[in-house]
């Protein structure tokens, strides 16, 4: 398992962030094409769950991941429900916009060394990326996927 980020996350194997300044024809240009697409829409998923639920926009006051888990897939049946009902009632849904500052923090375990961790992680980050790029280079070769021509949708 893997999320999609932008380059601002520190390159985690369960991170995977589009390439800089690559070429749009090559391998690694068509990959951050796609990755930067799917995570626009990723993002703008999030900005309405956070636009319509305060509390995933506020933070919870809850330490128990069981708990903010439960509170997280909560907002989200509660908001395909809605989505569902202003569908069959044909209301027109707008995309909400994302908020400033609505980042995750992460923390590694505290008895491991950070500097080899950093290393060793940056190297599973860099295998990682170049497999899922492969791989979506050989799927668009071979015709299973389909190149976008206007990512600005």
């Amino acid at each position: 398992m893997y999320l999609i980020c932008d380059n601002g996350y520190l390159r985690w194997p369960t991170t995977i962030c589009p390439f800089t300044r690559s070429n749009k024809s090559s391998a690694e240009g068509f990959f951050s094409t796609n990755i930067e697409s799917v995570r626009k829409d990723v993002e703008c998923t999030f900005g309405i769950l956070k636009k319509r639920w305060k509390v995933l926009n506020n933070g919870f006051y809850q330490r128990d991941i069981k708990i903010c888990e439960k509170i997280f897939v909560t907002c989200c049946a509660l908001n395909n429900y809605l989505l569902d009902l202003m569908e069959s009632s044909h209301v027109r849904v707008g995309r909400g916009a994302p908020d400033a500052g609505d980042g995750i923090w992460l923390s590694r375990p505290r008895d491991v060394d950070p500097e080899e961790t950093d290393r060793v992680m940056s190297a599973k980050f860099t295998h990682r990326r170049s497999l899922l790029v492969n791989h979506l280079y050989v799927a668009r070769q071979k015709g299973i996927i389909s190149v976008r021509l206007n990512c600005n949708d």
